[in-house]
C-alpha cells in the first residue's frame, strides 16, 4: 500500500499536468486569455496560476500580435479593392491637358476635390473659367477623385474659358440684382484725364476708378474676378453679404473699399489680392 506522501505527490503531479494542458488549450483557441476561466476549470483559485505577471504579459503580447496581423491584412485588402488605394494619405499623379497648351502634372489624394486641385495647379485661372472633363464626362464642381474612380496616371481634359469683358460682367451683375438698371452701373467712356475708360484689346481692363459705392448691390457674379482695374474699386455701402470665389483673382492698382457692407466672411481666394500684390491697400474700415 503506497504511503500518503507518495499519493499526495502523484495527485499534485496530475493536477499540474491538467493545469498545463488547460493553459495551452486557452492560448491556442481563445483570442483573449481569461485567468479566472482557467482557475475555474482547475477547481482552484488565482494562486494556482504560476508566475501570474509573466502569464499576463505573454497573453497581452499574443493579443497585440494578432491585432497587428489583422490590421495589416485589412490594409492590404483596401489597397487591392477597385484598383485604387483606400488609404487617403497616399498620393496619386494626375495629368492635366488644357486647351491653352498649359499641360502639367499634379499630386493629389483620392478624397481631394477635383476642381480645387486643378485650379490650384493652374494658379492664376479662377474656377469659374475652368471646365474639367474625364473623357467625355463633365466633372461636377463638388466631385472628388474617388467619386469618379480616378486612378493614378489618369488624364483630365481642362477647357479654360475666355475672360469676360466689362459689358458681359455688367450683364451678369444685373442678372443677380434685378432691381438695378444697367445705366446706374455704366461707366463713362472717357475718364477725367480724357483717356478712354475701356480697353479695346482687353475689354476687361478699366482705365481709371470703378465707383459702385452706395448702389444697393446685393450679389456679385463669379465673372467679377475677370476685371482689371487700373485705379480704385469702390464697393462700399452696398448690401453685400458674400463675395464670389473669384474675387481674389481681381487685379486692382488702387484701394478696394468694402466698408459699409454686411460681409460675414471672405473667400479663400481673397488672400491672393495681398500675396500677389494685386492691390496696394484694403480699406481699414473693413467689411
Amino acid at each position: 500500500m503506497p504511503s500518503k506522501s507518495k499519493t499526495k505527490n502523484r495527485k499534485t503531479k496530475n493536477r499540474k499536468t491538467l493545469r498545463d494542458k488547460l493553459v495551452d488549450e486557452f492560448k491556442n483557441t481563445s483570442p483573449v486569455l481569461l485567468q479566472d476561466d482557467i482557475v475555474h476549470h482547475m477547481g482552484g483559485n488565482a494562486k494556482s496560476i504560476r508566475n501570474k505577471k509573466s502569464f499576463k504579459k505573454t497573453s497581452t503580447t499574443t493579443i497585440k500580435s494578432r491585432k497587428v496581423k489583422i490590421k495589416n491584412k485589412k490594409t492590404k485588402q483596401r489597397k487591392i479593392k477597385g484598383g485604387m488605394s483606400g488609404v487617403h494619405d497616399e498620393f496619386m499623379r494626375i495629368n492635366i491637358i488644357s486647351n491653352d497648351s498649359h499641360d502639367l502634372q499634379i499630386l493629389v489624394r483620392p478624397a481631394d476635390n477635383i476642381y480645387k486641385s486643378v485650379v490650384d495647379g493652374l494658379e492664376d485661372t479662377p474656377k469659374h473659367r475652368v471646365i474639367i472633363r474625364l473623357g467625355e464626362d463633365k466633372i461636377e464642381p463638388d466631385g472628388t477623385f474617388q467619386d469618379y474612380e480616378i486612378e493614378t496616371g489618369a488624364r483630365l481634359n481642362v477647357e479654360i474659358l475666355a475672360r469676360k469683358g466689362f459689358s458681359e460682367i455688367l450683364e451678369d451683375i444685373i442678372k443677380l440684382n434685378l432691381h438695378l438698371h444697367p445705366d446706374i452701373l455704366m461707366l463713362p467712356e472717357v475718364g477725367p484725364d480724357g483717356s478712354p475708360t475701356f480697353n479695346i484689346v482687353e475689354p476687361w481692363r478699366i482705365n481709371g476708378n470703378v465707383n459702385w459705392g452706395s448702389e444697393d448691390i446685393t450679389y456679385l457674379p463669379e465673372s467679377f474676378g475677370d476685371l482689371i482695374v487700373n485705379g480704385k474699386l469702390y464697393l462700399n455701402d452696398n448690401q453685400l453679404t458674400t463675395l464670389p470665389d473669384s474675387f481674389g483673382y481681381l487685379t486692382v492698382d488702387g484701394n478696394i473699399y468694402l466698408n459699409g457692407n454686411e460681409l460675414a466672411s471672405l473667400p479663400d481666394s481673397f488672400v491672393k489680392l495681398i500675396s500677389t500684390h494685386k492691390l496696394s491697400k484694403i480699406d481699414p474700415d473693413g467689411y
